[in-house]
């Protein structure tokens, strides 16, 4: 990648009608970069591409067990929900195959 100060020069050399090769060889780069650049029209950089969510294994127990952790705010802090325990009552109470990992 060449600094914004060089392709400036590439583009300000282009317009003013020097030659391509000239250009290359005063700055130190290819005909095929000076090409580029001087015919370039928008110079900003692309938005990095977004990249598509997979869908989780708790997506569907996710409501389940927010209801769960909502229900606790209203218990006793050593009564409420760990991790381990949550993944436990999915395990047995709804027959979920997820691993602790995924549900911590």
């Amino acid at each position: 990648m060449i600094s914004m100060d060089r392709v400036d020069s590439i583009r300000k050399k282009y317009r003013r009608g020097e030659p391509v090769a000239g250009i290359a060889r005063e700055l130190g780069v290819s005909r095929d970069t000076v090409y580029k650049y001087a015919r370039m029209e928008d110079l900003s950089p692309e938005p990095p591409k977004a990249r598509k969510r997979r869908p989780s294994k708790m997506d569907r127990w996710a409501p389940l067990v927010d209801q769960w952790l909502t229900d606790d705010f209203r218990k006793n802090r050593k009564q409420r929900h760990t991790a381990h325990r949550v993944w436990r009552r999915l395990v047995d109470e709804c027959g979920a195959e997820v691993f602790e990992q995924t549900v911590r």
